[in-house]
């Protein structure tokens, strides 16, 4: 595995400071995922809050890739069970996007999120997931 990971954020929204032609055109996307490939960088930084990056992706193929997406950032003061369902809503709905049965990994998005009370919950539901 390569040091090296590709983010994806660009695919699925327009985004960045130095962002000349915003949000990358599929078929760029596809090129640059073969230069990755070409380079040995086999993983690839995603979430929905990416906007279409996942679906984009999953458009390309990228079974030859290590996947990592990420959770969303949970509002509430307190992570309760309404936020469980919707991290296994959005992973699930980030595999069918993907066109994956599964992740290479699932990161907290927002680290502060680990700090509410409650966030052992999100911990179980990821510990399931992973099991599954």
């Amino acid at each position: 595995m390569s040091k090296i990971a590709l983010g994806t954020v660009q695919f699925g929204i327009d985004y960045g400071v130095n962002s000349v032609d915003g949000q990358v055109r599929p078929e760029e996307v596809k090129k640059i995922l073969s230069y990755a490939h070409s380079k040995d960088i086999d993983l690839l930084d995603t979430a929905p809050a990416y906007g279409n990056s996942e679906k984009i992706l999953g458009r390309m193929n990228v079974s030859n890739f290590k996947v990592v997406t990420k959770t969303r950032h949970f509002d509430s003061l307190e992570i309760d069970n309404n936020d469980v369902k919707l991290l296994n809503n959005d992973f699930h709905h980030s595999l069918k996007d993907l066109k994956q049965d599964s992740v290479y990994g699932v990161l907290i998005h927002n680290a502060d999120d680990l700090l509410k009370p409650g966030a052992e919950k999100l911990f179980d539901q990821l510990q399931e997931l992973k099991q599954a």
